[in-house]
């Protein structure tokens, strides 16, 4: 295993974008047994900080919760509740390899959505006489890259539990929002799906419009550092930022030659998120 550094820091307040020794490993001993020793395992054999593993993991793990399950805040006063609702960003330049260790962690979700896509409802509708057809049903999925307003609608009406989006560059998505639609309200929508709560949208035509309960979004991807300075710097004060609670810009190092089998006991307890 790569030895964890214990950097000291001067201050509780970290600049993370720029990827300097101050910035603490990700403390892989907080994590539950089964998912620690599997991001340990692909942080050694990819020679990558743990971070890269670790934070789509945990994002995994919420999507797999999703938004019925809730924790009060307090004990008597149990309105306030929050779900397992998390956005997740890895900072690092291009060609560092923050994109494998992502996709490994999200393998188990990446199969599921296979196995969703090809299932028994939609398949006996499109088997079915298209004169005895009733409407389409809504496609299940847990995981999404259309990063559209429009997209996302059609799939969280259809899948009430809720969706992971991953974009494997976060710039694509920060750059889309209101540009699909100039003066559009892409954005508001994106941070209402952090919050929860019901939305919905009134069209001039009424067979396009769309309503949500409890709106339950999870987003996860990977930004250079300096397009994470310019897309944030100058943007909005509206939440948008502190809503990825879980970025890092881990220190990246030398990556010495490493071929050795996975831990497939390591591997087998996260195969199935369900």
């Amino acid at each position: 295993m790569r030895p964890e550094r214990v950097p000291e820091v001067d201050s509780e307040f970290v600049d993370i974008t720029r990827g300097e020794e101050a910035v603490p490993p990700f403390p892989t001993r907080m994590l539950p047994g089964c998912y620690r020793d599997f991001v340990e395992d692909v942080a050694d054999r990819q020679q990558l900080p743990p971070d890269l593993v670790a934070i789509p993991v945990l994002v995994a793990a919420a999507t797999m919760i999703g938004r019925n399950v809730h924790i009060a805040a307090k004990l008597q006063d149990t309105k306030w509740r929050e779900r397992a609702c998390l956005w997740g960003g890895i900072i690092g330049p291009s060609g560092v390899g923050k994109t494998d260790p992502m996709r490994e962690a999200l393998e188990p979700l990446s199969h599921l959505n296979a196995e969703l896509h090809r299932h028994a409802r939609q398949v006996a509708w499109e088997a079915a006489d298209k004169g005895k057809r009733g409407p389409k049903p809504p496609r299940e999925a847990v995981m999404t890259n259309d990063s559209t307003v429009e997209g996302l609608t059609v799939l969280m009406e259809g899948n009430p539990r809720g969706l992971l989006l991953y974009r494997d560059e976060l710039s694509g998505f920060l750059d889309g929002l209101n540009q699909y639609h100039p003066g559009g309200n892409d954005r508001s929508f994106y941070l209402e799906a952090y919050s929860g709560g019901q939305w919905s949208k009134t069209r001039a035509d009424d067979k396009r419009d769309a309503f949500l309960d409890d709106m339950y979004l999870n987003i996860l991807g990977g930004i250079q550092p300096d397009v994470f300075r310019k897309r944030f710097k100058d943007a909005p004060q509206d939440g948008m930022l502190p809503r990825f609670g879980l970025l890092a810009h881990p220190v990246y190092g030398p990556r010495p030659f490493v071929d050795v089998r996975p831990n497939f006991t390591a591997i087998k307890p996260t195969a199935r998120p369900w």
